[in-house]
């Protein structure tokens, strides 16, 4: 990597080009503990209420926390297969050791326990009668080595070949190969030298003792964690190489029990090269940080131990157990809220170095020659272009040239209606709601956008809950709900309310925080029901950044050279923040430029097509995975939001209704909220199956698509086309593009691309599937080239944003986060695969597009969003699918 006049970046990728081939170990799953397993099952859901019969036919068994076990704590296990009526379970377990059957036992043992008599491992307790923990502790009675007998076997196994995946287990079976030849081994890190140590099957780290922190007080680790990926349209296998730090809590001062309530992560020094991770939760019946009953049981049958320290005793007093000691250290991980008091736990913000992370990939790079001849560079294709103009001057007022277009865009979004912009506030908060009225009416003057304060007296204050033990208030939320429809009545107009609230450190329950009296969702929820959007203020935040804004005036940081308080630090971005994304909810977006050089879009309409995730909503409603497509016309400023749902009883499983939302954006929300009150209580939503293929029917010939699509793990569950063994199924070596598209394989529906002439479809990876990546380094200068556009890598492009300023120290190679606890923020990438391009557009152009919608969204002027506009703006629709939570 020595100097280069040329504009490129380094992915943290291996291509994966020479011929692997290992013994690996395998173990059968016995058809008599098949069916057993299927039995319990059988017992536990049949017949129980609402939650659906398990039928064997048809339902893989639940075993994802007993895989979560098995790939934890036995040593070289890298997957356990799912398992149901017609899987093949040969290879159940699969091993680069050999597989210790003894502890295969004890981990069954411990997960049937946990999973049918316990009840720890779902979230919603099945409560289970006598006769399934009856038959699960028969079950476990009968458990021993000797049912495994003749299950285990060894074959020798090519896992790559000539640049290609020969087996499909080599996915998960090289990462942990890979961490094998890497721990115990060396690496430097500005001159000073750690061993790497095994933390899970994908991931290592520096021995957690090795480093400190700038002030050299607190502890930190270089990690890097891997996994196998490939890229379309021919599947070429890749090592994708994630390098991050991380940071182990190291002091406690007050020797108090902090106040958790989420999961939290403790690594166990099992020796020299391997640390064993453990998880803690919060009990809310005994109320204090336990650690997870499956995990406590595996730790204590893997190691022999009796018993482990206690969470609390650790975390109230981490340096004692951070001496080097095998099975009697524990390494806590700290996260961003975990404090001591009001102070965190640790000196150093999160992130590395770029050269940190330089030298981190050329020594695991090196150290894996024997499976991949390196890395490549992805070469600079195409830069940024402002495809948008912002209405806002540096101190929120609209700038005297886009008044007009900003009225125009409002009066396109209001039409022939009147909308609703109301404040609403408490006792005590009059001074953030004029703050918010004064920008709101000068923002909106002279359109029709009517502005309303209203006093919601105690809406926003505590919930009430009549039970600390429980883990859930849905009764002090029902309550709230039915209070906001009093008090506010059902609005007529398209209303957006802004709602002044406290902090989450607000709200407690016994002198505590405690996120169940937080009245935050209660309060999306009852607005939304009675026709009104939310958007919240935090009234503690103002208050903060007032006395930035004020000192900013003081200190004249925010007084330019003519004299004038117009910098953007002049503002309260507590408010700015607020009203912008206020005003995204409402479909207000930056305004499209004239140029019709810099984008395509100025004759296309940019569409998004998301697939909304599993949802277990309030009133036992589960949602299964769907398609929303939202349509933006930026010239004709509309924004348009389209599913079709079916409604299924939760007992019957019969079909009850069709139910298909078409609107503007404003109003998805509500209209989403209003089917979600109509259908009822124990339902299933499930997507429509033709809703995607008659969408694409009835598509306007006189109208050209740009159309994007975010694969992951929930998307391919409903398009299946967008995968890459789909895409290099269906690809056209000639014309370069996928000929056609799976929709919900199960029902067998296709797209025909070439059916279209006027639609471009381009799919996107944003997840952990894209590498991370270095900038061009210039050592004679000692620095990184850092710059920002469309990078070709092999078949893909990445789309790289603009550095900020405060990130310049980043490019200096002399800068080692082991030297500085600022935070290191590292831009992530995203990757853009077109997979079909019509005649009328040039490939090129429609990459183009997609890269300069990511810095399009009204709320977002300094920066990219992750995702392209559409895209972004139907992700944060979710916020009013509120999900109801229970342990």
């Amino acid at each position: 990597m020595s100097k280069n006049t040329e504009n490129y970046i380094i992915p943290l990728a291996l291509v994966l080009d020479k011929h692997i081939e290992k013994e690996i170990h395998f173990l059968r799953l016995p058809s008599s503990l098949k069916e057993k397993l299927t039995r319990l099952e059988e017992l536990s859901r049949n017949g129980q209420g609402g939650r659906g019969k398990f039928i064997r036919e048809k339902h893989n068994l639940p075993l994802n926390s007993l895989k979560k076990l098995f790939t934890s704590y036995l040593s070289g296990v890298t997957d356990m297969k799912a398992v149901g009526y017609s899987t093949d379970d040969k290879r159940w377990l699969i091993s680069v050791e050999t597989i210790n059957l003894e502890m295969v036992i004890k981990i069954l043992k411990v997960w049937i326990d946990a999973f049918y008599i316990a009840e720890t491992e779902l979230d919603n307790k099945r409560k289970n009668d006598n006769k399934v923990k009856q038959y699960a502790e028969q079950v476990i009675n009968e458990l021993n080595v000797d049912c495994l007998t003749g299950c285990e076997y060894v074959e020798r196994i090519i896992l790559f070949d000539n640049g290609e995946v020969v087996d499909k287990d080599a996915y998960s079976l090289l990462p942990l190969i890979a961490v094998n030849e890497i721990v115990g081994t060396d690496v430097t890190v500005n001159g000073k030298k750690a061993k790497w140590m095994y933390s899970k099957k994908n991931e290592i780290v520096t021995d957690p003792l090795a480093y400190k922190d700038a002030k050299e007080q607190d502890y930190v680790s270089m990690a890097a964690s891997f996994s196998v990926q490939t890229i379309p349209p021919f599947n070429k296998p890749y090592f994708n190489v994630k390098i991050s730090s991380r940071r182990w809590v190291s002091k406690n001062e007050s020797e108090k029990v902090p106040f958790y309530t989420d999961e939290k992560t403790v690594y166990t020094r099992i020796n020299d090269i391997k640390l064993q991770a453990i998880h803690a939760k919060y009990d809310f019946k005994t109320k204090e940080f336990e650690w997870t009953y499956a995990d406590k049981k595996s730790f204590c049958g893997m190691y022999g131990i009796e018993n482990v320290v206690r969470f609390n005793d650790i975390i109230c007093n981490p340096s004692q157990y951070m001496n080097g000691v095998a099975q009697n250290d524990y390494y806590v991980v700290f996260e961003y809220g975990m404090k001591d008091g009001k102070k965190q736990m640790h000196n150093q913000d999160a992130g590395i170095s770029t050269m940190d992370r330089r030298e981190i990939f050329e020594n695991i790079e090196g150290k894996l020659t024997m499976y991949s001849s390196g890395s490549e560079m992805a070469l600079h294709e195409v830069g940024n272009d402002t495809i948008t103009q912002i209405f806002f001057e540096n101190d929120f007022s609209l700038k005297d040239e886009m008044k007009i277009k900003f009225k125009e865009l409002v009066g396109g979004i209001c039409e022939n209606k009147k909308i609703v912009i109301e404040v609403c506030f408490s006792a005590g908060q009059e001074v953030l709601r004029n703050a918010l009225v004064e920008k709101l009416n000068e923002h909106f003057a002279d359109t029709k956008v009517e502005i309303r304060t209203v006093f919601v007296d105690t809406l926003t204050e505590c919930l009430p809950c009549s039970d600390e033990k429980k883990s859930n208030n849905q009764e002090g939320c029902n309550a709230r709900i039915q209070e906001i429809k009093e008090l506010m009545g059902t609005v007529k107009e398209p209303t957006m309310s802004i709602v002044i609230i406290h902090g989450p450190e607000y709200y407690k329950l016994g002198g505590k925080v405690d996120s169940k009296v937080d009245p935050k969702n209660a309060l999306r929820i009852g607005f939304a029901n009675t026709g009104r959007l939310t958007q919240f203020v935090i009234a503690e935040k103002y208050l903060e950044k007032e006395k930035e804004r004020l000192k900013n005036i003081e200190t004249k940081k925010a007084i330019n050279k003519n004299g004038k308080i117009n910098k953007a630090n002049a503002v309260n971005t507590s408010v700015k923040n607020t009203l912008l994304d206020a005003y995204r909810q409402m479909g207000i977006h930056n305004c499209l430029v004239e140029s019709e050089k810099k984008t395509t879009l100025h004759n296309k309409v940019a569409v998004g097509i998301y697939v909304v995730n599993y949802k277990n909503l309030l009133n036992d409603i589960a949602v299964s995975p769907f398609p929303m497509i939202v349509s933006i016309d930026m010239v004709k400023h509309r924004i348009m939001v389209e599913t079709e749902l079916n409604i299924l009883s939760k007992f019957s499983n019969k079909k009850e209704a069709v139910k298909r939302i078409s609107c503007e954006y404003m109003e998805f929300p509500i209209k989403f909220r209003e089917l979600l009150v109509n259908i009822g209580r124990s339902k299933r939503i499930i997507p429509s199956e033709r809703f995607l293929s008659d969408w694409f029917e009835d598509l306007n010939d006189n109208l050209q698509y740009e159309i994007m699509m975010a694969a992951d793990g929930t998307s391919r569950k409903v398009v299946e086309g967008i995968t890459n063994k789909d895409i290099k199924e269906c690809y056209d070596e000639q014309s370069g593009y996928v000929t056609k598209i799976g929709i919900n394989g199960k029902l067998g529906f296709e797209i025909d691309l070439t059916d279209y002439d006027n639609i471009d479809l381009i799919r996107i990876r944003v997840n952990d599937e894209v590498p991370d990546y270095i900038p061009n380094a210039n050592d004679a200068e000692e620095k990184f080239e850092e710059s920002s556009g469309i990078y070709k890598y092999d078949t893909v492009y990445y789309s790289k944003d603009v550095r900020t300023r405060a990130e310049h120290k980043n490019t200096k190679q002399n800068t080692t986060k082991l030297e500085d606890n600022r935070v290191f923020t590292h831009r992530n990438i995203i990757e853009i695969y077109p997979m079909y391009i019509s005649k009328r557009s040039k490939e090129i152009d429609c990459v183009r597009d997609i890269h300069n919608l990511r810095s399009s969204s009204i709320q977002y002027e300094a920066g990219k969003t992750v995702l392209p506009m559409p895209l972004h703006l139907a992700k944060l629709l979710e916020e009013y699918f509120i999900q109801y939570k229970s342990r």
